[in-house]
């Protein structure tokens, strides 16, 4: 009686030392091109508010409150035509999550058929896991690499309904991407 006692004052104290927290983002790097018609500002993109973008010209973590905003280049929604976005060092993420994937499929695919027997070119099971990781882990790593230069285009041509859009996908993303690590 007592073990449940302690187990549910630990759980109901936990709980609200969590809800009490202000909220935790997951630090993300952007890229970003924005098109204003004078030009394109390829910038990192630090933060956002209700009527502009922020950039700057070193990688930043994106926030999606940002509070400093005399630090960065404030461009305002009614001047942006066009947002290209791409998660900072996701290509490489892609291509070693695909390598190790594949190399690993490929090699279990490699021993689980066994050694040859009564052939003209005879491989043993390890050397099927060998060829095998390594070529399954080659496709793999490039579809990852490839997978992970995935880029977001919006066309936001001064539109604040549209600019809201934008607003909303990099809110869920940082969201998203923080209640990964809990």
């Amino acid at each position: 009686m007592k073990m449940s006692l302690v187990v549910f004052l630990f759980a109901t104290s936990t709980a609200t030392g969590y809800s009490q927290k202000a909220p935790v983002f997951k630090k993300v790097i952007y890229k970003v091109w924005v098109d204003t018609g004078k030009g394109t500002n390829k910038a990192y993109l630090a933060g956002i508010s209700d009527s502009a973008v922020y950039t700057f010209h070193d990688p930043v973590p994106f926030t999606p409150y940002i509070t400093d905003t005399n630090t960065y280049l404030r461009i305002n929604y009614r001047s942006i035509n066009k947002v290209r976005i791409v998660k900072k060092g996701g290509s490489g993420k892609g291509f070693l999550t695909g390598l190790l994937t594949g190399a690993t499929a490929g090699a279990i695919i490699g021993l689980a058929s066994g050694d040859d027997k009564n052939c003209f070119v005879c491989f043993t099971a390890g050397e099927k896991a060998l060829f095998e990781g390594l070529s399954f882990g080659a496709i793999a790593g490039i579809t990852g690499a490839m997978v992970g230069l995935k880029e977001k285009k919006f066309r936001l041509n001064g539109d604040k309904s549209n600019f809201n859009e934008l607003r909303q996908y990099l809110q869920n993303r940082v969201n998203l991407s923080a209640s990964k690590t809990h």
